[in-house]
């Protein structure tokens, strides 16, 4: 097998996102390989070793009402309000509508997310081979100490699903590497470490990173999925994004835009 390569040339029955944030997802999307929404995609606050505890533990208390707290709100990409799960310390800030009172808005984000954790776990009854992918964002601290910490989290993912083949991808920042540069280490036959440059020279965002670099990580690898399946996912996406094309938001200095095309007009200069 070529050592630029993480698990060589395979084809995966389900692929997801356990996190650090969003843009794991977002990667695997641009890649192809995301063909479905799961319950890790867009939160963050909790470590990957908590990420596995929800995984193995069915998601329990994962969302409830009692345990929310409100503790911010976000204007770009979409205007939300910021929740966190006081008891895990899980960070939701791509789902609660902005200035809308829980009682009101929480039905429709529990749904949501009973929705994505069912649909996880029976794509996982269903799969024969999975790959699960973990990415560190650029600007925190690594979430693992050692390749045997990540070893004992595979164990427990094959006790908890003896009869599948798992595959566990594990990506971290390095900037000692050059841009374009990246590295594979095997640490056991289904577990992979790998590092790259993943900061844009030009935007130093944590979460946006450099996609040329990761993918590289990704070669030979693609993701199969059931037609129908597949045909729903990809008409939610379009449905949701098209809705952006008109989308009136509230940006940082408190004025309001409508969105046309991609053009930002203004709505209201007054400042509060």
């Amino acid at each position: 097998m070529d050592k630029n390569q993480a698990f060589g040339r395979k084809k995966y029955d389900c692929v997801f996102s356990l996190g650090e944030a969003c843009y794991c997802a977002k990667y695997l999307q641009k890649m192809h390989l995301r063909r479905f929404s799961a319950p890790l995609d867009w939160v963050a606050g909790v470590s990957f070793s908590g990420r596995i505890d929800f995984l193995l533990d069915g998601f329990v208390g994962y969302i409830n009402k009692d345990d929310l707290n409100l503790i911010g709100q976000r204007d770009y990409p979409e205007p939300c309000d910021i929740y966190q799960n006081t008891r895990t310390g899980m960070i939701f800030n791509h789902d609660f509508p902005l200035n809308k009172n829980l009682d009101e808005s929480y039905p429709a984000v529990r749904e949501k997310y009973d929705r994505r954790i069912n649909n996880l776990y029976r794509r996982l009854a269903e799969a024969q081979s999975v790959l699960i992918v973990y990415m560190e964002l650029v600007e925190t601290p690594p979430a693992i100490g050692s390749s045997e910490e990540l070893v004992a989290q595979m164990n427990r993912l094959k006790e908890k699903f003896p009869d599948k083949e798992i595959n566990l991808m594990y990506i971290r920042h390095n900037e000692a590497l050059p841009d374009g540069g990246f590295t594979i280490d095997r640490v056991a036959p289904d577990i992979c470490l790998a590092e790259c440059y993943n900061r844009r020279r030009k935007n130093y965002s944590p979460t946006v990173g450099n996609y040329d670099n990761v993918r590289k990580i990704f070669r030979g690898l693609s993701s199969r999925g059931k037609p129908l399946d597949t045909f729903k996912y990809e008409l939610r996406r379009f449905v949701r994004n098209f809705g952006k094309i008109i989308w009136r938001h509230k940006i940082k200095d408190g004025r309001e835009y409508i969105r046309i095309l991609g053009i930002k007009c203004p709505l209201n200069n007054k400042r509060p």
